[in-house]
């Protein structure tokens, strides 16, 4: 399609609207809870139990193993690849994104995650 050939600028946002896709769709199917993918049913799971339902928090503490395996990897071998704007805005914004979607797009849709008591959160 050519975007590799496109400026910086332009690759950097579509990057950027296509995390602010995905996490919209991540607001939907979090809140759907039907058949979840076990790294986002983590980020349930911290933020409904853990971190006071807090999206932002839950993707944050989400983000340290990967960000500790980047940390590692470039201890080891002194580069870092494939960490750009998108990485960057994805690790600060998704939380954000995903806690604004949940309260803008379809917000008739409520969480459906149960706790241990099995309350709805």
């Amino acid at each position: 399609m050519g975007i590799g050939g496109l400026p910086i600028v332009v690759r950097a946002i579509l990057s950027c609207l296509g995390i602010v896709f995905f996490c919209t769709a991540i607001s939907l199917y979090q809140r759907a809870n039907i058949l979840m993918h076990p790294n986002d049913d983590t980020t349930n799971i911290l933020r409904f139990m853990y971190l006071k339902k807090s999206a932002v928090a839950a993707q944050l503490v989400d983000f340290v193993p990967p960000i500790v395996a980047m940390a590692i990897s470039f201890a080891v071998t002194k580069n870092l690849y494939a960490v750009n704007i998108g990485t960057i805005f994805s690790i600060l914004c998704n939380g954000l994104i995903i806690q604004t979607a949940d309260r803008l797009v379809w917000p008739t849709l409520k969480h459906n995650f149960k706790t241990l008591n099995n309350t709805k959160n």
